[in-house]
């Protein structure tokens, strides 16, 4: 069976605003975010899929990514589907400030995204309870949980 990292495109330059979050800090951010089988787990800006892949693969977990890019979003199904996880994770071609978290069955979010993003993103995020929502690198616009090796654990 290959590796997720075979899988995936070669990581670009950092400061690139297409960088995917690396594969050692997706590990980390799935850990932070203490998903269970049951968890429902989304990623706001999924670009390559890699979290919501990971997360199915390693947890079990169902999850669902939201990109602006359709021809991101489309090769991620291919992804999914390869790794054997497409009945465990939904990708979705949208806008994530465009979407009314508050009906939909999430349990946990990751957000790696620019910070003017990120802060608009935090007013909707608040309305979840219980949500629980690692970023990384940028922080919303709320009192975090804690951090830890940039990343910002919240829980609403």
């Amino acid at each position: 069976m290959s590796t997720l990292l075979a899988c995936l495109p070669a990581v670009v330059m950092a400061g690139d605003p297409d960088a995917p979050t690396p594969l050692a800090k997706c590990r980390e951010a799935i850990e932070l975010l203490q998903l269970t089988p049951e968890s429902v787990l989304y990623d706001l800006g999924c670009g390559d899929g890699r979290i919501c892949i990971l997360a199915a693969e390693t947890v079990g977990c169902r999850a669902v990514g939201i990109d602006l890019d359709a021809g991101k979003v489309q090769k991620t199904r291919r992804i999914a589907e390869s790794r054997f996880v497409g009945d465990l994770v939904t990708f979705y071609q949208g806008d994530v400030l465009q979407v009314d978290y508050r009906q939909l069955p999430i349990t946990h979010a990751y957000v790696y995204l620019p910070q003017d993003v990120v802060v608009k993103l935090t007013l909707i995020l608040q309305q979840c309870k219980g949500l629980v929502v690692v970023s990384y690198l940028h922080p919303l616009k709320a009192p975090h949980k804690f951090t830890k090796h940039g990343f910002y654990v919240y829980r609403f």
